[in-house]
């Protein structure tokens, strides 16, 4: 079974996000506190919601901000959902003077006119993947969104925003929909790309 590391980082309802990854019976799933120890063959999960630079701070306090980068360093897959997405960005409109985790080169913007998506959107694929089959809608809820220097890492966009939806590298997978709450449209996208990303097979 291959080990996953949920962090416990005060800005996330951690036990939706446990549950939504149980549905995965091959995934052995712990709740981490401060990040105290991690190996490079571990799953990092970053989910959250709320402050950017709020976020970070936590992070820090926990002293888990030097863990996660050592682990990023040392080829360690994460998972980022919505604020945990965004983290991986180098900074944020939303917190000009905080420092994100740099992990990816680009910016999160505010939505046009700082309004929030709240509801439902099928995604549009970038590079042909099973994401949109069936009309799988997915719930959105966020002000401000992703925009990374380098588009190819871009997987699907919002059909309703138009902004990006899924970032994918080697070793980071970031959502900024809410998987856990997307009903049987998140359990499809759970076992199509979240679970083959943690296993190595895709």
């Amino acid at each position: 079974m291959k080990k996953v590391v949920i962090l416990d980082n005060g800005f996330g309802n951690i036990s939706a996000t446990k549950n939504f990854l149980s549905k995965d019976d091959q995934l052995s799933l712990r709740i981490e506190s401060g990040l105290t120890s991690i190996s490079p063959d571990e799953i990092l999960v970053l989910s959250g919601v709320g402050n950017y630079g709020t976020a970070i701070g936590l992070l820090e306090h926990q002293t888990s901000l030097e863990k996660i980068n050592n682990h990023y360093a040392a080829g360690g897959k994460i998972l980022g959902i919505c604020l945990g997405l965004q983290l991986f960005l180098e900074s944020s409109d939303e917190d000009p003077n905080v420092n994100g985790l740099g992990f990816i080169t680009g910016r999160v913007r505010s939505n046009t006119n700082r309004k929030s998506f709240i509801g439902w959107s099928e995604l549009i694929s970038n590079k042909g993947k099973d994401v949109t089959a069936d009309r799988n809608r997915f719930y959105f809820s966020h002000t401000y969104h992703v925009e990374p220097e380098n588009k190819s890492i871009i997987e699907a966009t919002c059909g309703v925003t138009g902004y990006a939806a899924i970032l994918k590298t080697e070793t980071l997978l970031g959502i900024q929909f809410h998987p856990e709450k997307s009903q049987s449209s998140g359990l499809r996208i759970l076992h199509s790309m979240i679970s083959p990303f943690i296993r190595g097979l895709n």
